[in-house]
């Protein structure tokens, strides 16, 4: 109140407080009563009409908060900066009343020493300083892509221009600047650590950069086959799920995806989408027709066509495999597993992380309409300005010429994909309209704009395998049809692709007779194996 006078005053000397308090009075509400009258004769709802009223209310609260802060702010500047106004400020804030008294002060006393003039000269140096180094930022990202240099750049200019905003009005920048300033480099830096810590989350990941990947499990024509030299904790060599098994395992056990009137034996399972999406994390193509050789040799899949395989430097890396017998073509997109899809996993969902964190404090996402979150998360400038479109339009492009090359052949296609990569596969899928499975993914619920597709695409082609203690998936919304799996480990543990596989092998078996043993015995023993007798394990 106190700073909103003394600005108008400046330009107005006839405006007092009690102006201004009778105004803010009638915005506390009226602001608020107009929303909440507007979402009623909006509302389509007969019955929960009185939800809409109550959150175009708080939209409006929000907006009122909006509105005084952008006041504050602008006026806080125009005063701060000229010592005679700020002290003017702080002796009407001093002698002012509670809200609502409606007091007007009249006089203040005036300290009539000479007034300090702002630094014009350093703030010049500060301000075009931050601006160079922020072009140099620019140029750095345009052309290395290289996260760390930005960020410290984005660091330094930020507290350059703050130094020149200080040296023009030395009383504007307190302590809740650079507390706030603070806190959001501790939580950029907070969101660069978690996703990065998806990288680093198991041992398959620090190896999916060199071509000694070992597979997730191994087929019944491998020479590591049922190998006996370890116990592996009892677990069996394989097992089938059977009629009356101890748990009826998850729905996604009986869930198959492939060519319509195919056989079981000629379709895809979920543990063979798991396993090709496994096999994207594998550096060259050389290390994925081994790897993909020791998982399916002895199946149906065995006899497979490696079509493409995108460079493995590329963020969400794809490759495409070919089934001919099965009349089915599978895209499988590689999750997070170097700095760069750490990065691209900030650039797509650091706005929807910050804006979740904030609901702990206040309840923006609730109050907040869906479509203006959505602009806020499509945010186009930043697509123009650092090439986010990038990241899938070219996976959109090679997906939908795999479609239509297989349709042509009488193929269908299929995508699956993990963390980065699942969430991948649920955009690129609903755009091209296929099935896709996506192991851990991100949220897509606030991503429609972004990506350009409906969430009735997105219900339509989309499979979420969730387990319950990752976290990454619990960014954003999610959308699909939703398998929920159980998982009691560390969240970085439940992120892993082979522990997920593992899980539903335990709980769904494997028809193709694959062995599972040695990966899954680091979390499994034989009594979470869902069978019934001893006597059919092999």
């Amino acid at each position: 109140r106190a700073t909103i006078t003394v600005a108008l005053k400046a330009v107005n000397p006839k405006v007092h407080t009690d102006h201004v308090e009778k105004v803010l009075i009638f915005m506390i509400e009226g602001i608020p009563i107009i929303f909440a009258t507007i979402t009623i004769a909006m509302s389509t709802s007969l019955t929960y009409w009185y939800k809409d009223m109550f959150r175009g209310y708080c939209l409006g609260g929000l907006i009122f908060a909006l509105v005084v802060c952008v006041l504050y702010i602008g006026c806080h500047v125009f005063v701060s900066h000229n010592p005679k106004r700020d002290d003017l400020m702080a002796c009407t804030y001093h002698a002012m009343r509670p809200l609502g008294v409606f007091k007007r002060v009249v006089r203040c006393p005036v300290d009539q020493a000479e007034e300090k003039q702002p630094h014009w000269g350093r703030c010049v140096i500060y301000f075009f300083s931050g601006l160079i180094i922020e072009v140099l930022v620019l140029v750095i990202f345009v052309i290395f892509h290289n996260f760390p240099c930005v960020f410290i750049g984005q660091l330094l200019a930020t507290i350059l221009w703050a130094m020149a905003v200080r040296n023009y009005a030395p009383r504007l920048l307190g302590k809740a600047f650079w507390c706030t300033f603070v806190f959001f480099i501790l939580l950029t830096v907070g969101l660069l650590v978690g996703t990065m810590a998806q990288t680093k989350a198991g041992p398959e990941i620090k190896e999916a950069n060199t071509d000694r990947l070992a597979p997730i499990a191994y087929g019944p024509d491998t020479p590591q086959y049922g190998q006996m030299d370890k116990n592996y904790r009892g677990l069996p060599l394989h097992f089938e799920l059977s009629p009356w098994p101890p748990e009826p395992g998850y729905p996604v056990c009986k869930t198959l995806w492939g060519f319509p009137g195919k056989t079981t034996e000629d379709s895809m399972s979920i543990l063979d989408l798991a396993i090709l999406a496994f096999a994207s994390s594998m550096w060259d193509e050389r290390a994925i027709r081994r790897g993909l050789g020791k998982m399916l040799n002895g199946t149906s899949l065995g006899n497979f066509e490696l079509l493409e395989v995108e460079d493995p430097t590329t963020v969400g890396r794809w490759i495409v495999l070919r089934f001919p017998h099965m009349k089915l073509r599978v895209v499988s997109v590689r999750g997070t597993s170097s700095v760069q899809d750490a990065y691209a996993d900030l650039k797509l969902y650091s706005s929807v992380a910050v804006l979740q964190f904030m609901a702990i404090l206040t309840p923006v996402l609730s109050l907040m309409p869906v479509s203006v979150t959505r602009r806020l998360v499509k945010s186009e400038i930043g697509n123009r300005l650092f090439g986010n479109k990038a990241i899938w339009k070219r996976l959109e492009e090679s997906a939908a010429r795999h479609k239509e090359e297989g349709k042509q052949n009488g193929e269908i296609l299929v995508m699956t994909g993990h963390s980065l990569g699942g969430a991948l596969v649920g955009a690129v899928s609903s755009r091209v309209q296929v099935d896709g499975i996506g192991f851990s993914p991100p949220g897509l619920y606030y991503q429609v704009l972004k990506y350009h597709f409906s969430l009735k695409q997105l219900y339509d082609s989309f499979t979420i395998i969730q387990p319950s203690n990752d976290v990454v998936p619990r960014v954003d919304k999610q959308r699909g049809m939703i398998e929920w799996i159980e998982c009691n480990q560390s969240p970085g543990t439940c992120h892993r692709l082979t522990h997920t596989a593992c899980e539903l092998w335990t709980k769904c078996g494997d028809s193709r007779k694959r062995d599972w043993r040695e990966v899954c015995s680091t979390w499994y023993s034989k009594g979470d194996v869902n069978v019934v007798n001893d006597h059919k394990h092999r």
